[in-house]
């Protein structure tokens, strides 16, 4: 922490880990899923392409890759939700996110003094559901961080699942804000969830205007093999690059330089 006249500035970040419905259950089933999406349409772009010339064989053989690629996020989602109707849905689907959420601003409200701003990463919208993000916002009403910034609601093209799950909470104004969506994502994330950081220029007393960054980058390639029980070097050969991360904390540093290098 940083002080200047006696006061200093006190500034949280969380990750709370809210993404998703269903955790490890929503693993296998989708892959299984989108393997049978794959194995479908891949049997249709064959036919198509015994049908067609020789050339159109570069249009439907993708195919089956593209629509498998996009339907594995989709159909984990469904999946997430029909356990959510189950009466099993807060152990096997939210998995007391809601409880943590609580809790976690049980902590928060002990602390004496009170942080003036809190950066919360991964609390994705899926499919344009916002409700741990409203549980969030009306939990932070109530401790006093009455100023927000947020990233688009929803998951912008090409991810069709989530949004970045990226939160600035204030209890000073906030003069300016902004959000940059990674040009480069990772191609486990590139149809299923976004990957940016999120800014905010706060108002502090005595301090005047502070700039807030947070991010979330790419996980690292081997901890996604891991949490899909996927052997490391066979892994390897399906990673086309492992790199993504860093290349997403150059445009990290290059949003930053934008939003701090003022005349």
């Amino acid at each position: 922490m940083a002080e200047t006249n006696q006061r200093r500035l006190r500034v949280v970040s969380v990750n709370l880990c809210l993404s998703g419905r269903g955790g490890n259950l929503l693993i296998q089933a989708p892959l299984l899923a989108s393997a049978v999406v794959t194995a479908f349409t891949g049997a249709v772009s064959a036919w198509l392409t015994l049908l067609r010339p020789v050339g159109a064989m570069w249009f439907s053989l993708p195919l089956p890759l593209a629509l498998g690629w996009i339907a594995a996020p989709n159909i984990a989602q469904f999946y997430g939700c029909a356990l959510w109707l189950t009466p099993w849905r807060t152990r096997l689907c939210e998995q007391y996110k809601r409880e943590r959420i609580e809790e976690w601003f049980k902590q928060v409200a002990a602390l004496d003094p009170l942080p003036d701003v809190i950066c919360i990463q991964e609390v994705t919208n899926l499919w344009f559901d916002s409700s741990y993000t409203s549980l969030i916002l009306k939990k932070a009403r109530e401790l006093g961080f009455i100023h927000s910034s947020l990233p688009p609601l929803g998951p912008r093209f090409p991810a069709t699942l989530a949004n970045s799950g990226l939160i600035i909470l204030s209890q000073h104004p906030l003069v300016s804000t902004g959000y940059h969506l990674f040009r480069n994502q990772a191609w486990f994330d590139l149809f299923a969830v976004n990957r940016g950081c999120l800014y905010a220029g706060v108002d502090v007393p005595i301090w005047g205007r502070f700039d807030v960054f947070t991010a979330h980058l790419a996980p690292n390639p081997e901890a996604v093999a891991n949490l899909l029980n996927i052997d490391n070097q066979k892994w390897q050969l399906l990673s086309v690059e492992n790199n993504t991360a860093l290349k997403q904390a150059e445009e990290l540093f290059a949003f930053i330089r934008r939003h701090t290098l003022r005349g």
